[in-house]
């Protein structure tokens, strides 16, 4: 799988892709070409979220059965309106979620889950059960 990154924020985002590299069997690495994987952080405004992701599967872009899918592409986005006031440490746990979503994961209430649907989480690892979801399912 590949990614590529624009905008601001690229250390975060480039981290959270490396988090899940190593930790899955996922083989991510950087490139621009292609349509797998992007993180693109902008001001998107006050839409209530600091992070979001625009899954394209084998059901269409954002459908509700995104997660039942894996992904065909996926927009991961950061939305700097928020994170501006977010500790890198946060704006990576942000990424690490939304790339989540884009390995076809939901949100579940694991409290050790960069999963969990809390926004007060500060997670910045996938769990165990993070990273078996992964690799059974790739």
């Amino acid at each position: 799988m590949y990614r590529c990154h624009y905008g601001s924020y690229v250390n975060p985002n480039q981290n959270a892709s490396a988090k899940w590299s190593a930790t899955t069997d996922l083989d991510v690495y950087y490139s621009c070409s292609g349509n797998n994987i992007t993180t693109r952080a902008g001001n998107y405004g006050n839409t209530g979220w600091a992070g979001n992701s625009y899954i394209c599967t084998t059901g269409g872009c954002s459908s509700v059965y995104a997660f039942q899918f894996t992904y065909i592409s996926c927009e991961a986005q950061s939305n700097t309106y928020f994170l501006s006031a977010y500790t890198d440490a946060k704006r990576q746990m942000v990424a690490t979620h939304e790339l989540g979503h884009c390995w076809s994961l939901n949100h579940n209430s694991r409290t050790t889950s960069v999963m969990q649907a809390s926004t007060s989480a500060t997670i910045l690892n996938p769990d165990s059960g993070d990273i078996s979801d992964v690799n059974n399912r790739y």
